[in-house]
């Protein structure tokens, strides 16, 4: 929570709720940061430029209200931003070798920048150069240069296609997953706590699916595992 108010990209809510509305509606006017817009705007034009807040898809942060931590971190955002970005740094290093300036510009500015940029290289460059895998409905992709980066997250396409994946869903964020995990040719299904259906597409039925394993054609049918009623 403190470290990522220290990252300067928002609360956990807000975070949260664009990140969801993202992968929802990907590629599509509802999109908070849509590379259809173009690279700049999926990049940083989505933070300069500011869209209405309306025209951004409705997803469900019910669960984030409810969360406490989540709460103080909103309503204390920009101190602890501050205080994590720039005090923090700042006072590390002038008390540990006594480089007050140093922490402050290598610390804090220019480590809150990199960081930042960085990030923002998996909205825009993630879904514009790369190979695509496991489908190509949507424009993410995999990206080696993102993966450098950003240590890891260039992953996108796989990120895209199975969004409830168990690498990186924590345990309370869904209710029955089916899992296709090519890359290691397993499928697996685990059972957790709690299903959001936000950055998932109604399945035909008007359920919440999510698509086992990538199509192989733009007419093959998508298989789901139902978790609930959208």
């Amino acid at each position: 929570m403190l470290f990522g108010a220290g990252a300067g990209q928002g609360s956990i809510k807000l975070w949260c709720r664009e990140h969801r509305a993202h992968h929802r509606y990907v590629d599509t006017d509802q999109d908070p940061y849509s590379v259809q817009k173009g690279l700049f705007y999926s990049h940083i034009g989505w933070i300069i430029f500011k869209d209405d807040p309306d025209k951004i898809g409705r997803v469900n942060v019910e669960d984030l209200k409810r969360d406490s931590i989540v709460t103080f971190q909103a309503n204390y955002y920009w101190q602890l931003f501050l205080l994590m970005a720039y005090i923090g740094p700042t006072l590390i290093a002038g008390f540990g070798w006594g480089d007050w300036l140093g922490g402050y510009i290598y610390g804090g500015l220019m480590g809150t920048a990199l960081v930042q940029q960085s990030t923002f290289c998996i909205n825009s460059l993630a879904h514009w150069m790369g190979d695509q895998p496991y489908g190509s409905f949507k424009s993410a992709r995999n990206c080696f240069i993102v993966a450098i980066l950003t240590l890891g997250e260039g992953y996108h396409n796989f990120h895209h296609e199975f969004p409830l994946s168990a690498a990186r869903l924590p345990k309370q964020d869904a209710h029955c997953i089916a899992v296709g995990n090519r890359s290691h040719d397993i499928e697996t299904a685990i059972s957790v706590k709690v299903a959001h259906c936000n950055i998932l597409r109604p399945a035909p039925n008007g359920k919440c699916g999510l698509r086992l394993k990538a199509p192989r054609s733009r007419t093959e049918q998508d298989a789901h595992c139902i978790v609930g009623e959208v």
